[in-house]
């Protein structure tokens, strides 16, 4: 096979067919649903997928998960890559394609579907949500002693307050932000109008973070297909490069990672600091030739922290990218313009992957309400563990 045939691009992608609550879908039937939609959008068959790559599901579990997906679904026993990534949402989704582009640059695969769904909302009971990520953290020094995620991020953004002199409206302002665009979204989980004075207002999960600077509980499901730029340009459908892949473990110190925040020896090192500008270097582009930042938005100061690391604005100014307008749509550099996990939809493990299937609409120019005019290049950043895995993507627009 020539290089060209194995390099690598974004041919399709899909999300379940209503996202939001969904109670009437099970976990694996959202995982079909989303795959179908990407091998539609691809012109492509299930039979035509030989690689498989999945994230757990926090209800409803399965010891193999990428196995019981692949069977449910029908794919062909010809495959020659099944597997989960049960990295977290946040990296898992950067995982997807960083290994299903591997796989294709080896020749162990020419057609990889990555699929992430989960009914977070419907399947669990109240405040199940919050369990089930209590449940899935550091289980001999962190958990427990009862810290609840919120709770984790929230000395995050005091850190920040503190030391870079972020504010609360400023946390505000990213939810602000998120609900703005989804409010162009269709789609979106949350549609509902939404100020920096009603953010303040809302209820206190850990302080500084109300309610609304926390990202949602949602049911739903997405999908990404990777495949060589050769079947990709047979099959008559649009692609999206994969220009720059990076990932970085741990903060800045080589002397220690980091898989609980009770390890993190400073709160704001975030090893973006590193991922990003290896995958812009990669790419061959600069920080001024980014159209879009997708950012992994779990809590409001994740946006902030994501700006500064990638080096898109100096220690301190990400608040005010948001406060400003700089981080919106028509500003300088669009954040999240589906709206975020914040309120386009967060159903746990498959938040992430819905940047991705953002992102591809977005150089495809078929975002519509929320198209960034003349969008060519996105990076798209994420998270897993505890302030411990942080992948970055770049991508670029293809045919």
């Amino acid at each position: 096979m020539t290089g060209e045939r194995l390099d690598p691009v974004i041919v399709g992608v899909g999300e379940s067919d209503a996202i939001g609550a969904v109670p009437d879908r099970s976990s694996l039937a959202l995982h079909a649903e989303a795959a179908r939609a990407a091998l539609a959008d691809a012109n492509l068959e299930p039979d035509q997928v030989d690689g498989v790559l999945t994230n757990e599901s926090y209800h409803d579990y399965h010891v193999r998960h990428a196995m019981a997906f692949a069977e449910y679904f029908g794919i062909r026993s010809s495959a020659s890559m099944i597997a989960s990534l049960p990295l977290g949402s946040g990296a898992s989704s950067g995982m997807f394609v960083h290994k299903a582009a591997d796989a294709i640059r080896a020749g162990r695969c020419t057609t990889v579907l990555a699929v992430s769904a989960d009914n977070f909302l419907s399947a669990l009971r109240r405040g199940g949500a919050v369990q089930a990520l209590a449940e899935n953290r550091d289980k001999e020094f962190e958990a427990v002693y009862g810290p609840i995620l919120p709770a984790c991020f929230a000395l995050v953004a005091q850190r920040h307050m503190y030391e870079r002199g972020s504010t609360v409206e400023q946390l505000a302002a990213v939810a602000v932000t998120m609900r703005r665009h989804a409010r162009r979204n269709r789609r979106a989980h949350m549609q509902a109008a939404l100020t920096v004075e009603e953010v303040l207002a809302d209820k206190t999960i850990a302080t500084p973070f109300t309610r609304t600077m926390c990202s949602l509980v949602s049911d739903g499901g997405a999908a990404v297909v990777v495949t060589t730029r050769e079947r990709a340009e047979a099959l008559g459908r649009p692609y999206v490069e994969i220009l720059g892949t990076a990932v970085a473990y741990g903060t800045g110190d080589d002397k220690f990672t980091e898989n609980s925040l009770s390890n993190v020896r400073d709160l704001l090192d975030i090893g973006t600091a590193r991922s990003a500008p290896a995958a812009m270097a990669q790419a061959g582009v600069t920080w001024s030739d980014v159209d879009v930042l997708m950012a992994y938005d779990c809590f409001a100061i994740t946006p902030i922290l994501y700006l500064e690391a990638a080096g898109f604005c100096q220690p301190g100014e990400g608040g005010l990218w948001f406060e400003d307008g700089r981080a919106a749509l028509g500003g300088t550099l669009p954040v999240n313009p589906h709206g975020g996990m914040m309120s386009y939809c967060h159903p746990g493990n498959p938040g992430g992957l819905f940047m991705f299937t953002h992102v591809v609409a977005q150089l495809r120019g078929e975002a519509g309400a929320v198209q960034v005019p003349g969008c060519q290049v996105a990076l798209v950043t994420g998270y897993g563990g505890q302030m411990a895995f942080w992948p970055c993507t770049v991508l670029g627009t293809g045919r």
